[in-house]
């Protein structure tokens, strides 16, 4: 990256070894930078009425989606809130892949560039908001697969194909060597849940190519302390085509491109999605079991009862049914025992006599002298839906059929 000296947002240094104390004030130095660069973005005086307007407009947008995202999730409509949430990222990477306008915070090559990220969130988004779209006509376990699946999958796919990309450009076309001065350092300070934030160092390098003469930032980050000093000369390689991004490692090797480490754990998202995506097509998924495990809260436009479950009405179960046409019919059971079988897995025995298989999480959740509603579909007897009598009761009309409950 080429290197501007009267960029202000940069924190240009010359002591190539820093103590705690030193390193303090450069980190809170930069805060405040960054934090001053964010407001000047934001001003509008700067800006021409058109880009005033779209910044407003962008700001309330952002904030009616959020608003919009915690009002679904009071309301008991989860996909609905997710569409929303993963509105912003779509918005977000749109606007990203549109502009392609790198950070001027950024003082080396960052792992997608802006566009790319940008794509990466639109994708992210449409995987989100796709399959929460469809969620009553596919059913919710399968919707919430499929939105983990996409993003799974997007993600590993831009940053493997990302790292691809600059290790093939790194060795085929970083092969111009260039004797590099350091004249000083960039640091920044980066972040992350485990080590909280740290100081990055950057050298600048001072480089000479086809008669002109380029300041440019090394990529690679050296952490609090420099590993080169002011003055030192080092072997870098450049792209002819770009000369103001050279490539250096302290080791000789050039380094522009990602490594196998970082291509194998990208990958294994990928599986992981490919896989996730395979499974909601092709693998067995009750998406009664679903609601039971995961003990969806009742639908807050229901209505209370006194005891404070919910009443459970006829309007509201056709509500979750897939298709509108189906001919419903509700029973009740309640759980007289459960075990495990060496042969069948984890077994649920009801009062009535009969014993079902159920997976380990269903299994779990309930215990003996608990009751359900089960909803199947009367023509067929499909299992469609069940209910927890600790949080609804049946309010509706029709005859809630013989589950022997004494």
């Amino acid at each position: 990256m080429l290197y501007d000296p009267d960029n202000t947002n940069y924190i240009y240094d010359s002591r190539q070894f820093l103590t705690d104390d030193e390193a303090h004030i450069l980190m809170s130095d930069y805060r405040r930078r960054s934090v001053a660069h964010g407001f000047k973005q934001l001003s509008l005086k700067d800006m021409s009425l058109m880009q005033a307007a779209s910044s407003i407009l962008a700001l309330v947008l952002f904030i009616g989606l959020i608003i919009g995202f915690i009002v679904a999730l009071k309301m008991g409509h989860p996909a609905i809130g997710t569409i929303l949430f993963a509105s912003v990222f779509l918005i977000a990477g749109l606007m990203m892949a549109i502009s392609g306008k790198e950070s001027q915070n950024s003082s080396g090559n960052s792992a997608l560039s802006t566009r790319t990220a940008g794509l990466m969130f639109v994708m992210m988004g449409l995987s989100a908001i796709i399959p929460m779209a469809l969620m009553n006509r596919i059913g919710s376990a399968h919707a919430f697969i499929f939105l983990a699946a996409g993003l799974f999958t997007w993600a590993g796919l831009f940053f493997s194909a990302d790292m691809v990309r600059r290790a093939f450009r790194a060795r085929k076309t970083y092969g111009e060597p260039v004797t590099a001065q350091c004249t000083g350092y960039v640091r920044t300070v980066q972040s992350n849940s485990e080590s909280g934030p740290w100081l990055c160092t950057h050298e600048i390098f001072e480089y000479e190519y086809n008669g002109m003469r380029y300041q440019a930032i090394n990529p690679v980050c050296t952490g609090r302390d420099a590993m080169l000093a002011v003055g030192e000369y080092v072997e870098v390689r450049i792209h002819p085509k770009k000369p103001d991004e050279p490539v250096y490692a302290s080791d000789g090797r050039v380094t522009a491109g990602g490594s196998a480490a970082g291509i194998l754990f990208a990958s294994v998202f990928v599986i992981a999605g490919i896989g996730l995506l395979l499974f909601g097509i092709f693998g067995h998924i009750n998406d009664a079991d679903f609601e039971v495990k995961n003990r969806l809260a009742p639908n807050s436009s229901q209505s209370s009862l006194a005891d404070g479950k919910t009443a459970l009405t006829d309007d509201y179960i056709q509500s979750r049914i897939d298709d509108p046409a189906v001919n419903w019919e509700i029973s009740l059971y309640e759980i007289a025992d459960k075990y495990e079988d060496a042969e069948y897995g984890y077994l649920i025995e009801l009062t009535d006599g009969s014993v079902r298989n159920a997976s380990k999480e269903v299994w779990d959740s309930f215990e003996p002298g608990q009751s359900f509603y089960q909803i199947i579909n009367a023509d067929t007897g499909e299992y469609l839906k069940v209910y927890r009598c600790e949080q609804w009761e049946y309010t509706g009309t029709r005859p809630v059929k013989a589950g022997d409950t004494t």
